[in-house]
């Protein structure tokens, strides 16, 4: 009987399995995006790197409702899978699109903001997510799929404009090392794992998904874009936010 139970234990249910299955999704993804770029179509390469980035955001949350989040081997494969897809394929696509013009400062910036996104995946993976009052409401440092939204940003503008200016490689060279620098340091990013929404604002923010899916099936490229910006302009909100709360904790253990 005792062995009966240790066999059943080891059988792995398709909801259990469900997560990692959306990682190697989004792996294909990413990886079909250096394809699209390798054929200049960096339309879709964009396109597949930000559908990569739904199904990274989805497979954490599949996780967490199938009882697996604590899983060691789906932590590593995301993880793996982050690197790739937000890490290598981003840099690639943009050597592609504009900085194989300049071949050696290019290729150092490639690397670098690759270096940064491991450096940025390991620290992440070694520190503690959680604190005692729940999951911390804080990255320390950009996480890397925003690290590839800012660096895909000029392409995106490429597109909404259907202009080249964007194209050149000394706008494009700045925004990666801007970026590279953003996920290794300790500037606080919002995680929204403990955002909690009251009942009053929930029809409004309802209304506004609506609103906001439409302008995405509409102006796709304006919609990227928008995103980009508004997660880029709550970094500062973020940084004060942290700030009073850490004043809020010292008062606190003085008060005690």
């Amino acid at each position: 009987m005792k062995k009966l139970r240790e066999e059943r234990s080891k059988i792995l249910s398709f909801n259990q399995m469900l997560p990692n299955i959306i990682s190697l999704g989004a792996l294909c993804s990413g990886l079909t995006a250096l394809r699209f770029a390798l054929n200049d179509k960096f339309h879709w390469a964009v396109i597949l790197v930000v559908f990569a980035a739904f199904l990274d955001n989805l497979d954490g949350r599949v996780a967490r409702m199938v009882g697996v989040n604590d899983s060691g081997f789906g932590a590593e494969l995301d993880s793996l899978c982050d690197l790739v897809n937000f890490g290598v394929a981003p840099a690639l696509v943009l050597y592609l699109w504009t900085l194989k013009t300049v071949p050696s400062i290019g290729w150092l910036v490639v690397l670098i903001y690759c270096i940064c996104g491991a450096l940025r995946l390991a620290r992440f993976n070694t520190q503690p997510s959680k604190t005692p009052q729940g999951p911390s409401a804080y990255f320390s440092g950009t996480p890397i799929p925003a690290g590839a939204g800012f660096v895909l940003f000029p392409i995106m503008l490429s597109y909404a404009l259907n202009t080249e200016w964007t194209r050149t490689p000394w706008l494009v060279i700045p925004i990666m090392l801007i970026s590279s620098a953003l996920m290794v340091s300790r500037v606080p990013c919002y995680s929204f794992k403990r955002l909690r929404i009251p009942v009053k604002f929930v029809l409004p923010i309802l209304i506004g998904i609506g609103a906001f899916v439409a302008f995405i099936s509409s102006s796709p490229w304006f919609a990227l874009i928008a995103i980009v910006v508004l997660y880029a302009g709550s970094i500062p909100f973020a940084m004060h936010s942290a700030k009073n709360t850490h004043k809020r904790k010292e008062l606190d253990i003085i008060k005690e």
